[in-house]
C-alpha cells in the first residue's frame, strides 16, 4: 500500500478486505505487516470467515508505503473490495494481484 494522502495528519491506520460471501477458515491464508495486528470481520457462521480488518496505532503517513497485507483464499473469486481509512476518508481500492488490478471496483 502507498498512501498519497497530502495532509500530514491523513494516517493510514486500519485496511479492512471483505469478501462476498463467508469463507472457512481453512482457506485462508493472511499475511501481516510488522507493526499491525490484524481480526476477523464479524460472521453469522463461526468456521467461516468474512473478512479481515488489518489496525495500526502509527499507520502509514503520506508518501510512504507498506507491504505485506495479503490474502491467499480459494476460490479467489470470493474477494471483494479492499477499504483504506485515510485520517477522515475511506478509499475503495479494487482488488489485485501481485502485478496489477484484476479489475474495476464492484
Amino acid at each position: 500500500m502507498v498512501s498519497r494522502a497530502e495532509a500530514a495528519k491523513c494516517q493510514a491506520r486500519r485496511v479492512t478486505l471483505l469478501l462476498t460471501r463467508p469463507a472457512l477458515r481453512e482457506v485462508t491464508t493472511v499475511t501481516t505487516p510488522k507493526g499491525w495486528t490484524v481480526a476477523e470481520t464479524p460472521c453469522t457462521e463461526p468456521e467461516r470467515v468474512c473478512g479481515y480488518v488489518w489496525r495500526s496505532k502509527r499507520g502509514v503517513a503520506p508518501g510512504e508505503s507498506q507491504a505485506g497485507f495479503g490474502i491467499g483464499l480459494f476460490p479467489p473469486s470470493r474477494l471483494k473490495i479492499w477499504i483504506v481509512d485515510v485520517g477522515k476518508r475511506r478509499v475503495e481500492m479494487p482488488i489485485g494481484y501481485v502485478g496489477g488490478a484484476v479489475g474495476p471496483l464492484p
